[in-house]
């Protein structure tokens, strides 16, 4: 599904309206538009459907975007909130649809409506356990709430803010990659592989992969994706054929990566920032449809607040001050609950939070996880309870290995681009 035709104009200042009214009698400026959100918005897409979805929900949320942008009010200088609304339409009606198929192929053992289906599947599995460790990266931050003990026994935060005070300050420390230098990125995902299959049914499997990422602090396109796989569990089902086999290395190049460059845009008042990422939800869950009611806004609003500081808290090199700004924000959501006991991807103990909030499939549970005395992110795991009141259900973790900013990048000639 192609994107809106790029952008032919050099960087611009213009405001998100300025640029949809010129693109009614130049629909190349349009392109400015897409460059500015498309990252955004794909992350946003991402952590609500998965790699598999992303790429063509994002480029489709764009495309009706242009359609549309005759009708859009003009007197909104900020684009975002529309932006979001269409992307989180398309996000519920994605998932009607596969609702839909489930109940169907729950029905009967042959599925006689869907063309191709196979391949689909194949398709949709490639892209699941090819996704981009940056895309996994710190989804978790949604529970932003680290519990530590201080670096000589000292006294533990008293709450699940106070700590994230202290998690701010700590990213405030972090050092900003220069000109001419790389953000390199270290890794290991346990990621959860749904399948779909008309010979097979439903399938459910994990695997293990060490992703290494290395990217061009200034030039998003400069980047290698290294993807070593590991071990790999059957849930329910057969393992697909094209998921890869332990010990297979895979490089890839371009700007699957990219989500390790800095923020644009944005404040870095944790204030101001959470009141803009809050304005911003609240427009876009009014602008669902169908149109939710009233009582329902409020609880959208807070979880959507959390899916786009989530998408922030992905990126280990935000930005100046973005990092800590995004913590900050963090440490004023209201609902996380201080935990003692856990344990990243690595087998390393922690001490962290959890959230626990209504997302799209139902009850959800984030965590994440610090070192004892550092502050030192160390992963995060996200958790779905099952509806019959049974166990929750892992879908995804990731322990961060290393993270630091390196002078070169590693020569790959047979790395494919992504």
């Amino acid at each position: 599904m192609p994107p809106p035709l790029p952008s032919s104009a050099p960087p611009t200042t213009e405001t998100d309206a300025q640029l949809i009214e010129a693109s009614l009698s130049r629909p190349e400026r349009f392109g400015a538009l897409f460059d500015r959100y498309h990252r955004a918005i794909h992350r946003y897409v991402r952590f609500r459907l998965g790699e598999s979805a992303a790429d063509d929900l994002a480029a489709e949320t764009f495309l009706r975007a242009f359609h549309g942008r005759t009708r859009y009010d003009l007197s909104h200088p900020d684009a975002r909130a529309w932006l979001y609304g269409i992307a989180s339409n398309l996000i519920a009606g994605h998932r009607r649809a596969e609702a839909r198929r489930y109940r169907a192929l729950a029905r009967s053992a042959e599925v006689t409506d869907v063309v191709n289906h196979d391949q689909h599947v194949i398709q949709r599995v490639s892209a699941a356990v090819m996704r981009s460790s940056l895309a996994a990266g710190l989804a978790a931050a949604v529970a932003a709430v680290a519990f530590m003990i201080g670096p000589n026994g000292g006294a533990t935060p008293a709450n699940a803010a106070e700590l994230l005070r202290h998690a701010a300050t700590a990213a405030a420390r972090q050092p900003a990659p220069q000109t001419g230098q790389f953000v390199y990125a270290k890794r290991l995902e346990q990621n959860w592989i749904l399948t779909l299959s008309e010979t097979d049914g439903r399938g459910e499997h994990t695997q293990e992969v060490t992703r290494e990422v290395w990217v061009s602090a200034t030039d998003p396109g400069n980047a290698l994706t290294r993807s070593t796989y590991g071990k790999r569990s059957i849930h329910k089902g057969q393992v697909p054929a094209p998921m890869p086999t332990p010990g297979t290395v895979d490089h890839q190049t371009g700007r699957c990566t990219a989500d390790v460059l800095p923020e644009e845009n944005l404040p870095t008042d944790p204030g101001t920032l959470l009141a803009q990422i809050r304005a911003d939800a609240e427009t876009s869950v009014r602008n669902e449809r169908p149109k939710p009611s009233e009582d329902q806004v409020g609880p959208r609003v807070e979880v959507t607040v959390a899916f786009r500081l989530v998408g922030l808290a992905q990126n280990p090199f935000p930005g100046v001050g973005m990092r800590e700004a995004v913590f900050a924000a963090m440490s004023r959501l209201p609902t996380a609950t201080m935990r003692t006991d856990l344990t990243d991807p690595a087998g390393r103990q922690g001490i962290g939070a959890s959230l626990r909030y209504y997302g799209p499939d139902g009850w959800e549970r984030t965590e994440l996880i610090f070192e004892p005395g550092t502050y030192r992110f160390l992963g995060w795991r996200n958790l779905t309870e099952a509806r019959d009141g049974g166990p929750e259900v892992l879908r995804a973790a990731t322990a961060m290995l290393e993270s630091k900013i390196v002078d070169t990048m590693p020569y790959a000639p047979a790395a494919r681009a992504c």
